[in-house]
């Protein structure tokens, strides 16, 4: 399973190396996830990939806010409505909570 989320870390890394726009919220901690909810985040995260993966959250927080590529996004279901509602910590859980969904359902 981690593999499985390596792949999507990597695709989500990608999607972000394409960013047109800026958004300074992106270019560091807490990366647009409100402050109060960071640290909780990066726990999370470093259970999942045994460190805080930074480049999950900061490909998700360019996807939303500086215009890189969404189709992982997409792929996994996620609307531009729920992409730009959702606060960057809901929308990385949101994110491995269907990248989960995914592997689950794939055969081994």
């Amino acid at each position: 399973m981690k593999h499985r989320i390596s792949l999507a870390v990597l695709l989500v890394s990608l999607a972000w190396s394409g960013a047109r726009a800026h958004d300074a919220r992106c270019d560091g901690a807490p990366y647009g996830v409100p402050p109060e909810k960071y640290l909780a985040l990066t726990n999370i995260i470093t259970n999942l990939f045994g460190h805080p993966n930074l480049k999950l959250i900061a490909g998700i927080c360019n996807m939303k806010y500086n215009g890189a590529d969404r189709t992982t996004l997409y792929q996994l279901g996620f609307t531009d409505q729920q992409i730009d509602d959702t606060d960057t910590g809901q929308l990385v859980v949101d994110f491995l909570k269907a990248l989960k969904k995914v592997v689950d359902k794939t055969p081994n």
